[in-house]
């Protein structure tokens, strides 16, 4: 019986016309069988017997499939460790990569299920980077009110508490983009108007709330809080 969609496989990527024939077998199958399925499906037997001789000892590197005996392959549910994969990946891709495509991509799709596996499942389950995010600013936001709660509980004042605050920036390399009541020169990158005010590049505005900027490893800062601004 022909099996257009596996010929046409083969003729595109004959190792992954292989290693499909193992995968949907389910049980331990012999060489002959693999290449009498491709055959019987509408590919040529010289061109399955000289592309099986010449991926036939990358087979046994691939994550996924195990060789019970000689001559046997047999597909496997079980994912080798992620670094494993990522070793023989690295090692490989330093070779001549022409019709090993189908490996690299294995390598590729373990080390992606593992990964999933480790980031789904477990105590130690990893949270993506938009949650990570929120999470960070709520960690953030925690440590805040309950400073500021404990100060308040001793008796500071207002004032006490924003020099704290100030204090805690510095700590974080943060510096601040004006401060309230100041007068400034509009600039966009710097300020975010208040309300349904437009000012243009340059024109005179008055600081409502200050903004911050982030200086981190390297010499350049980072607007992370724009200042308020409102036109003077």
């Amino acid at each position: 019986m022909r099996d257009r969609v596996l010929v046409k496989q083969f003729k595109d990527d004959a190792g992954l016309a292989f290693i499909e024939v193992i995968r949907r077998t389910g049980d331990p199958v012999r060489t002959q069988e693999i290449k009498a399925e491709i055959i019987e499906a509408g590919a040529a037997k010289a061109e399955v017997d000289r592309w099986w001789k010449k991926l036939q000892p990358l087979f046994k590197e691939h994550p996924r499939i195990t060789c019970p005996r000689p001559g046997v392959y047999e597909w496997s549910l079980s994912t080798e460790l992620s670094h494993d994969s990522l070793e023989k990946l690295s090692a490989l891709a330093g070779k001549r990569s022409a019709g090993r495509a189908w490996l690299v991509e294995a390598f590729t799709d373990n080390i992606a299920d593992t990964l999933a596996q480790v980031e789904k499942s477990g105590s130690g389950a990893q949270i993506s980077w938009s949650q990570q995010r929120e999470r960070e600013k709520a960690t953030l936001l925690a440590e805040v009110v309950a400073s500021v709660d404990a100060l308040t509980s001793d008796g500071s004042s207002s004032a006490s508490i924003l020099e704290w605050l100030t204090q805690q920036a510095r700590n974080q390399r943060l510096t601040p983009l004006g401060r309230s009541g100041e007068k400034a020169e509009f600039d966009r990158e710097l300020h975010e108007p208040v309300g349904a005010a437009r000012p243009r590049p340059g024109q005179a505005v008055r600081v409502v709330r200050a903004g911050y900027a982030w200086s981190g490893a390297g010499p350049e800062r980072v607007v992370v809080v724009r200042a308020l601004v409102e036109e003077s």
